[in-house]
């Protein structure tokens, strides 16, 4: 295991890019994260795959409150610290395929929760 004076070997190094129009940066590669919901992962797997991913310079995770229906989204929440959660850019969206839906207020606040967020 790396000191934590030396990154682990990763994408540390690569340049942010711009994310949309928020004045948002990442890095050119991202956790997606459809499989963290899957019924074939575990809790304890879904997190230790963020922790590595964090561990490796990712700063950008998409979930979707449609990934494992939530399961995605919670497991996000419980792998996440608070420091965290403020440097990670986490997307998450309604719908699914070429049916998205509006999002309304009580989808909204289940991803926050599940996300363990403040906000989104």
């Amino acid at each position: 295991m790396a000191s934590p004076q030396t990154p682990t070997p990763g994408i540390h190094s690569l340049a942010r890019r711009p994310l949309g129009r928020a004045g948002f940066e990442v890095r050119p590669f991202g956790l997606g994260s459809a499989s963290l919901g899957s019924d074939r992962a575990t809790d304890d797997e879904a997190i230790a795959t963020v922790r590595r991913a964090l561990d490796l310079g990712i700063d950008f995770i998409d979930t979707s409150a449609g990934y494992g229906m939530g399961e995605s989204e919670r497991r996000i929440g419980l792998a996440l610290t608070p420091e965290e959660r403020r440097r990670v850019r986490l997307q998450t969206k309604a719908g699914t395929g070429t049916r998205p839906k509006a999002y309304d207020g009580d989808a909204i606040r289940r991803s926050v929760e599940a996300l363990s967020l403040i906000h989104i």
